[in-house]
């Protein structure tokens, strides 16, 4: 018998068909080797697609931001190309190399602020030096179409930090509020704005006499004190070499008795405003039928309204002139037209200079080129022009009569600005430089063109007109400097705005709905110096 037969084995193999039941039977099964082929088929013709055309496509995780969009088929214009000898360890971890982004070849600028702290404990690995939380790419997701915003960020980017802001700052605190979950709510939300808060505990010194419900009054005059107001030939008179400088404010038919009416817009104009070239100067008469717009720089957003200029926006109704006076000899001195932003030194040689010269002109009926005047007469006329030269600076920079009608006969440098020093001798008194910031809000942004809906006086409190025939204002706190309190509502007005459409108001009212993201208002990068336009310190920097 043979050893390796088994006695059972025939009777095993009569059901040999019965056995396929231990292997599967299904279509996959039947044709694994096809789909195999297949398989290999495919990658191989695919490979071969990709290495032809060279199209990155099938390694993105998708379309980038619109703004990206010239790189949507160069991955090495956003991330660090590798290759095996630069590969290391990162091999191990795929998102450090997807975090390593050259971002900062196009987009240069400093990180968020000098004293901000990356914990340890946050579940980040470094590259380049810096944990994955503070590369850009922690923040500023793309591949998430072309209508993704790359700035308009989720406040949990921000709060992360600032609802614990002790635990994320070098020195463990900061000039800022330390806690802030979001903006609208008033429990653990938005503070007070910094600069409206500091205004209570120390107000602001503008440096600067000036009443906004003075000037938006009808004819700028102090109804309840008695001063008049100033009408059309009010300024004629007062811009004699300059006959259009009334029509600033009047049209053509206005009547000679028509009273100064100022609006926001007299003084206040967008960043965003074109040039005038209407006329006949010799710039318009040089484009010769090309579009006057070709030669004018790009217009700004309209986000800010431009510094107040006294040339512009001052000189019609206030010009700088020297008194007309006669001196002790009898010698008369006409009045003349005085440089602005001179301090009462310089203004003295101003006015030695001018009066010199008109002494030795036809009209000052003095030569003192004749050789044959004596000493003594030489003396007389030196006597005269310092004479006229001290009595002109004195009344100049002399104490304003609130209720006096001023700017008639010139002005005084005291009836806007304030002056440091009580020396009897003029020249040692210092005219305060006004300290009116271009931006009040530094450490935020807003765009005034996206609230235009709203009137000026909506946000801006006590600028409205006194209504007819009442003052709303005090005439001695104006000359005082009391009357400077910022005219800026606080963070509750924005909030009417800016909350979910949940809230509703203390009569039940729904509210809000607007957004109110920390992105809208703030920006993150540069957060010791926030200004990038306007109000930096190269288009504005501090007066000295």
């Amino acid at each position: 018998m043979n050893p390796n037969h088994s006695p059972s084995r025939e009777r095993v193999e009569r059901y040999a068909g019965r056995l396929r039941r231990y292997f599967l039977d299904n279509p996959l099964e039947r044709r694994k080797v096809f789909y195999t082929l297949l398989a290999v088929c495919s990658a191989t013709i695919l490979l071969g697609i990709f290495a032809l055309t060279r199209s990155d496509r099938p390694y993105s995780h998708g379309p980038v931001a619109g703004v990206h969009t010239s790189f949507d088929a160069n991955c090495e214009a956003c991330h660090k190309p590798q290759s095996i000898g630069s590969v290391g360890v990162s091999a191990f971890n795929p998102q450090s190399r997807w975090l390593d982004l050259e971002c900062q070849t196009c987009h240069g600028g400093p990180d968020h602020h000098r004293d901000a702290k990356w914990p340890t404990d946050w579940p980040s690995q470094e590259i380049n030096g810096k944990p994955t939380d503070a590369q850009c790419a922690a923040c500023h997701h793309d591949h998430n179409g072309k209508d993704f915003s790359l700035v308009r960020l989720d406040d949990a980017h921000c709060t992360k930090c600032h609802a614990d802001l002790a635990n994320y700052h070098k020195a463990g605190s900061s000039q800022f509020v330390m806690k802030v979950k979001n903006f609208y709510d008033p429990a653990g939300g938005h503070p007070e704005f910094k600069k409206l808060d500091a205004e209570k505990q120390k107000p602001h010194e503008r440096g600067l006499k000036f009443s906004h419900a003075h000037h938006m009054t009808e004819g700028v005059g102090y109804l309840a004190a008695g001063r008049g107001k100033m009408t059309k030939k009010d300024l004629v008179a007062l811009n004699k070499d300059d006959p259009t400088a009334a029509s600033r404010y009047f049209g053509k038919d206005a009547a000679a008795d028509a009273a100064v009416q100022l609006r926001c817009s007299s003084c206040h104009q967008l960043d965003a405003g074109r040039m005038n070239l209407d006329g006949k100067s010799s710039l318009v008469a040089s484009l010769a039928g090309d579009p006057k717009a070709s030669i004018l720089p790009p217009r700004a957003e309209g986000a800010y309204y431009l510094p107040i200029n006294y040339e512009a926006h001052c000189q019609t109704c206030h010009p700088l002139k020297s008194p007309a006076l006669t001196s002790d000899a009898g010698q008369e001195f006409p009045a003349f037209d005085l440089p602005h932003r001179k301090q009462p030194k310089e203004m003295k040689e101003v006015l030695r200079a001018r009066y010199s010269g008109y002494l030795l002109s036809e009209k000052g009926k003095l030569d003192l080129l004749n050789k044959n005047a004596g000493d003594e007469e030489t003396l007389k006329v030196g006597q005269q022009l310092e004479q006229a030269v001290n009595k002109s600076l004195g009344k100049l920079f002399a104490s304003v009569n609130p209720n006096a009608k001023n700017a008639i006969s010139g002005g005084t440098c005291t009836e806007c600005h304030m002056t440091a020093g009580n020396d009897p001798n003029v020249e040692k008194v210092t005219v305060v430089s006004p300290a009116i910031p271009t931006v009040w809000f530094e450490h935020s942004k807003f765009n005034h063109i996206s609230h235009r809906s709203y009137s000026c006086i909506d946000c801006h409190p006590n600028t409205a007109p006194a209504p007819q025939g009442k003052a709303t204002f005090d005439a001695a706190k104006i000359y005082t400097g009391d009357d400077q309190k910022i005219n800026i509502l606080g963070v509750e007005s924005c909030r009417v705005c800016h909350t979910p459409n949940t809230t509703r108001d203390v009569h039940g009212v729904g509210m809000g709905g607007v957004r109110s993201n920390c992105t809208d208002c703030h920006r993150y990068h540069n957060g010791d110096n926030p200004f990038q336009g306007r109000g930096a310190e190269l288009r504005d920097p501090p007066k000295k």
